[in-house]
């Protein structure tokens, strides 16, 4: 038989929970004694029977073999009373019992057993080795994950204590405390191309509550002869990556939808990207609803054009997301362009009134008198994609609103 005991240390004393053979049998008030009766008795064979109390008070003087044991300010009594009845010794842990004297045992005391909680998370004393649904590996990348155990160096005392409160350093290192969600979008959520096309597709995460997490990029349903690959494969939030589909003349033609998704931890998040695959034999027409090269946005206005977004409803002094996104093949990847925001075709949206890359020159580097594009840009031969923030300005009065973009091409 096995005692074990929980809590109970300190000089101001604690609750104290009793274990007898791994199972919870009591719980004794601060400042009490706990106490376990073991019993063997012989009718014909030996049987085992314990009993186990709270009390203030000493143990009855009547028990035999006493043994004592103190934690803090507890005391733990285990006392095996005997019978001279007993023609056999007991078959379990009470040891031998003579007709007459005193009686003998062994016990040892323990902390409680490891319990698996099955709440998802790899906590307390939880190990893979006994949790296995719950706990994994130790990944050593300065997050202690929720399947992570505790006694992991990401995990423990001053890092990540799995304690459901988020305390000062948990932030951005433990999920299980300081909990965060996110949203993910696909832009343009569609895509024309012939066999052996790339196209290149913005994924923009974003922090929806909480606090922020790696998440892990990856694509599905990507139609056979072609990839998507992300750069870079993850990313904190807010953030961007841009993933490029990458076909190839064995492309079957058609549509196919591939579906985007952001997991972190135990949150995944999807979009989706439905491309469509065309024969890569000649020119395009106009007209197809693809802005195919040689088009542009004056050659053909129906299939090339330039949009922009912005969330609804705003404030004056709001920081929002801003996006422009024009298809036209007078636009190289490595060139130049310069992007004029108008708000109600009467007010410049610009650096001097929170729009920064508003009539700046923008370039993939900050050479040949251009501006680096922002970290939200994508961009491929006719077509190009700004994603970043703007200050709405103060001066804008309450009502309906315009952005208008006009972009020129160096």
């Amino acid at each position: 038989m096995t005692f074990g005991f929980s809590g109970g240390s300190g000089s101001t004393g604690a609750d104290t929970t009793l274990y007898v053979d791994g199972t919870a049998v009591r719980t004794c008030r601060a400042n009490s004694n706990c106490y376990c009766y073991s019993y063997c008795l012989s009718s014909n064979g030996c049987y085992q029977n314990t009993r186990c109390v709270c009390s203030n008070g000493p143990i009855s003087s009547s028990c035999s073999a006493t043994v004592q044991l103190s934690q803090g300010r507890h005391s733990y009594q285990v006392t095996w009373p005997y019978t001279a009845l007993v023609r056999a010794p007991c078959s379990r842990s009470c040891g031998t019992v003579p007709a007459t004297g005193s009686v003998s045992g062994s016990f040892s005391v323990g902390p409680p057993p490891v319990v698996c909680n099955g709440n998802g998370i790899c906590d307390g004393t939880e190990t893979q080795s006994i949790c296995p649904a719950e706990c994994g590996t130790c990944s050593s990348d300065g997050i202690c994950a929720l399947n992570e155990p505790l006694t992991c160096s990401d995990c423990g005392a001053g890092k990540c204590d799995k304690d459901s409160i988020c305390e000062a350093g948990e932030a951005g290192k433990c999920p299980s405390d300081c909990p965060g969600n996110f949203s993910l979008t696909v832009s343009p959520s569609v895509g024309v191309a012939n066999r052996g096309d790339l196209k290149d597709v913005n994924v923009s995460v974003n922090l929806t509550s909480g606090y922020g997490y790696p998440v892990l990029l990856s694509a599905a349903g990507t139609p056979n002869g072609t990839t998507s690959t992300f750069t870079p494969a993850s990313c904190t939030p807010n953030c961007y990556s841009n993933m490029t589909v990458n076909t190839s003349s064995s492309t079957p033609i058609g549509s196919s939808i591939i579906t985007v998704s952001g997991t972190s931890g135990s949150i995944t998040r999807s979009g989706t990207y439905n491309l469509t695959v065309l024969p890569s034999t000649g020119l395009l027409a106009c007209g197809n609803l693809a802005c195919d090269y040689p088009e542009t946005q004056s050659s053909c206005a129906s299939d090339c054009s330039t949009t922009t977004s912005i969330p609804s409803p705003v404030t004056p002094g709001e920081v929002v997301a801003v996006s422009v996104e024009f298809y036209d093949f007078r636009y190289l990847a490595d060139g130049n362009v310069k992007i004029n925001l108008n708000l109600d075709g009467t007010t410049v949206w610009s650096a001097a009134n929170g729009c920064s890359f508003g009539g700046v020159k923008l370039g993939p580097s900050s050479t040949g008198g251009a501006t680096a594009w922002p970290s939200g840009t994508t961009s491929e031969n006719g077509h190009f994609k700004i994603v970043t923030l703007c200050t709405i300005p103060s001066s804008l009065s309450a009502g309906s609103h315009t952005l208008v973009a006009t972009p020129t091409i160096y």
